[in-house]
């Protein structure tokens, strides 16, 4: 079995799970103002992007999720003539994109109040179906996200995943599979299942989202998650 789930971590538990963490970790988004022209379509303000301002732009729309979409529709077009040592740069840029443009801190704090009443597995998954409904963009984000990342299991993969932040990998492995549980006939059922299911069952976006998952349990965080008795640190 690939991915976190191999540790015994469910999906509902470990997306709760990296909900504390942008509490902890990611706190200036909170205190970040939408710009005056954050109301306007940023179709039309939004410059190609490209290494130099790649990090900028995505600071400054932080808190807008529909120009962070448009942020990461332009890495995508960046990358089809980046010269190849800034491909990993880009594609690592592309991951805080994309949790930006899904509203995933505004999701957080609608959920927030209730995390502490879990219980079970059941509660956690009514706390995420809750929380993946209410962000914005996911399909476009989790689709155009799958298509900017390099194919697991490649050294373009890992060069990428050395040129990434931990914590970004996670996030984007939650906006990923919270794109597929969404495109789901019933997103309850798809979050109990998801951890029977066997590779070759597997969307290419779930592969990928595996390969971000394990990234971040072979990472620093890999620690932190053991403190929380979701993964297991015996040999």
């Amino acid at each position: 079995m690939s991915s976190f789930f191999k540790y015994g971590i469910k999906f509902p538990v470990f997306f709760l799970l990296l909900l504390t963490i942008i509490l902890s970790s990611c706190t200036e988004f909170f205190t970040t103002s939408l710009a005056p022209w954050a109301a306007r379509n940023p179709n039309d303000f939004i410059p190609p992007v490209n290494s130099d301002n790649v990090d900028t732009l995505i600071r400054d729309f932080e808190n807008d999720p529909d120009a962070s979409l448009v942020i990461l529709d332009r890495i995508s077009d960046a990358l089809e003539n980046a010269p190849e040592e800034e491909i990993p740069y880009l594609q690592a840029a592309a991951l805080e994109a994309a949790v930006n443009s899904v509203g995933l801190v505004s999701a957080v704090l609608t959920s927030i109040p209730d995390i502490e009443l879990i219980t079970d597995v059941d509660a956690a998954i009514e706390i995420v179906n809750r929380a993946i409904n209410s962000m914005s963009n996911l399909e476009a984000a989790g689709s155009l996200l799958v298509n900017i990342l390099p194919e697991p299991n490649t050294q373009a993969f890992e060069d990428f995943v050395n040129a990434a932040e931990p914590v970004d990998l996670a996030f984007a492995a939650v906006v990923i599979l919270a794109g597929e549980a969404k495109n789901a006939d019933d997103l309850e059922e798809y979050l109990s299942n998801y951890i029977n299911k066997s590779d070759s069952e597997k969307t290419d976006a779930e592969k990928t989202a595996d390969a971000l998952a394990i990234s971040v349990v072979n990472s620093v965080l890999e620690d932190f998650l053991i403190g929380l008795g979701l993964i297991d640190d015996r040999p």
